[in-house]
């Protein structure tokens, strides 16, 4: 029995020894499990910054305040956003990236700075660039577009100009023609003459004005 009872005590500090030895390997995996997680969350949470610079150019003398922020409309529509994201594949939607992307005017300038963030520098580049492509391209459509609709209605008033430019002269040379032969009283042709002279003369002045008109604005949409 006393053999027995010895070995059932010494049994007790081995079980100790074993539950400490235990539960200090327990803590260290337990610590090496958090700093692992710490690392990953940080790595995981690591976003990196990318800035391009944007030149707003004006043909008309436009204030910068006012042509930056005509040009943030642009920059802020969701058809750029959405161009960026499909092209880039970036995991998010164009709402997001669009809350995501940080635009800042240059002060007194018609600089703008558009930055990007990513998990992943390149790709953060990439976006910044892409964005900035995709916004002129859009800025180039619309500008086109409402130029193209300008165009037209100064195209058909240059022609109505020119027509009634024509008209006129053509009743003048008629006038002039028919006096050779039918000699009518002086003042009566002095009145008619100087009546479709003025006409013609004023016909002509508008049309060469519609034209200077019509040649700026072709120069601002070259210039655009």
């Amino acid at each position: 029995i006393a053999p027995s009872s010895s070995s059932s005590i010494a049994s007790g500090p081995l079980v100790v020894r074993r539950l400490l030895n235990s539960w200090f390997v327990l803590v260290i995996g337990a610590l090496i499990g958090a700093a692992a997680g710490f690392v990953s969350a940080r790595v995981a949470d690591t976003r990196f910054a990318a800035t391009t610079t944007v030149l707003v150019r004006q043909a008309s003398a436009t204030a910068p305040s006012l042509a930056t922020n005509s040009m943030r409309a642009v920059i802020l529509n969701p058809r750029v956003a959405a161009a960026v994201v499909e092209d880039l594949g970036l995991p998010m939607t164009p709402g997001s990236f669009l809350g995501s992307l940080e635009i800042t005017d240059v002060p007194g300038t018609y600089l703008m700075r558009l930055t990007a963030v990513a998990h992943d520098p390149t790709l953060a580049a990439q976006a910044a660039n892409k964005v900035a492509q995709e916004a002129m391209a859009f800025n180039e459509t619309l500008t086109r577009t409402g130029d193209e609709k300008l165009q037209r209605l100064m195209q058909a008033e240059l022609a109505i100009a020119r027509q009634r430019m024509n008209d006129a002269e053509q009743r003048f040379t008629e006038f002039r023609s028919r006096q050779r032969p039918a000699n009518p009283p002086l003042h009566v042709a002095e009145g008619e003459g100087a009546r479709l002279h003025a006409e013609l003369d004023l016909a002509t002045r508008l049309y060469e004005e519609i034209a200077v008109q019509y040649g700026k604005l072709r120069l601002q949409v070259a210039e655009q």
